[in-house]
């Protein structure tokens, strides 16, 4: 299809050339033989300011017509100054991100970025007053220090060692507290203390805090996820809770709280059910409680007909 539509353009930019160089001709032809003039000039030089008229109108046709026949020949005339300085950002982050998977490949990763730095979380009551939040971020954060100095720095990382009463920190916790309090509420907030970047054996242990609204995302028995699948199969099970906890995740669940979970029985019966079917079927992912973004994320499956 693009090859065809390829060859039309050329033909209609050669055609439009050929009709304009026609036309100059008949022009051209018409000055010479009636001995025109243009601008008191001889019929000689007219003649020549004709044939190069018609040629800069054969130049200007086909370019507008090859304007408004492709979108890359626009952006080719007037933002390749723009495309090629978003090639060199892309270029740099490329080549960033190798630089990055060499790194990872290359040393002994010991947790990756946004990753938990503790195993566990804390759930802040957004109704109280700023201050209290705050103090409670800063309570949560140091708490987060000394566990990850526990755990981490056996495994090779050096211990964190930024004064916990600096403005930077009390920025930060600033930042949390307004967030839980004026985002959050009535809803509490949840504070992961996680890996600011990719630590490496050697690092120093750097912590931030990811935090979420405990809103409930899920009613009891809503669609989260489904795939097609015929009767008669094996359903891809692994692929539909993949699915199910991206969907969670995009709704506002943390990752560290979306891994959905079922009954077994529930996934013998659905297995059992769809192995004696015939047709084609949508396997659905359903919640089975109300699911706030704390979690846990029970889901149910279930088959229906595909329409």
């Amino acid at each position: 299809m693009e090859t065809l539509l390829g060859v039309s353009r050329i033909a209609f930019i050669v055609v439009l050339a050929g009709a304009i160089a026609f036309i100059g001709d008949r022009v051209g032809h018409q000055v010479g033989r009636r001995r025109l003039s243009l601008f008191g000039l001889r019929p000689k030089h007219t003649s020549t300011i004709v044939a190069v008229g018609f040629g800069m109108l054969i130049a200007l046709g086909v370019t507008l017509a090859l304007l408004a026949a492709s979108h890359y020949a626009r952006t080719a005339f007037f933002r390749l100054g723009e495309l090629n300085a978003q090639v060199a950002s892309l270029q740099k982050q490329v080549q960033e991100r190798e630089q990055e998977l060499a790194r990872t490949q290359n040393e002994n990763l010991i947790q990756g970025n946004q990753q938990p730095i503790t195993p566990t979380y804390a759930v802040v009551n957004s109704n109280q007053a700023l201050a209290h939040i705050h103090d409670e971020v800063k309570t949560i954060f140091t708490n987060a220090v000394k566990e990850a100095d526990r755990v981490w720095v056996p495994l090779g990382l050096r211990p964190y060692d930024k004064p916990l009463d600096d403005a930077e920190h009390d920025h930060k916790f600033n930042e949390a507290a307004s967030f839980i309090r004026k985002t959050c509420a009535p809803a509490s907030g949840i504070v992961f203390p996680v890996a600011a970047h990719n630590l490496f054996r050697g690092d120093k242990i750097a912590i931030s805090l990811n935090i979420a609204c405990n809103r409930q995302l899920f009613a009891k028995g809503q669609e989260i996820a489904s795939i097609n699948v015929p009767g008669g199969s094996v359903p891809n099970i692994g692929y539909l809770l993949a699915l199910t906890q991206q969907a969670a995740t995009d709704r506002g669940m943390p990752a560290y709280t979306s891994e959905p979970f079922g009954n077994p029985s529930n996934l013998q019966a659905v297995q059992h059910e769809l192995s004696r079917a015939h047709g084609k079927y949508r396997l659905i992912a359903r919640t089975g409680a109300n699911v706030r973004a704390i979690g846990p994320l029970v889901i149910e499956l279930q088959l229906e007909s595909a329409k």
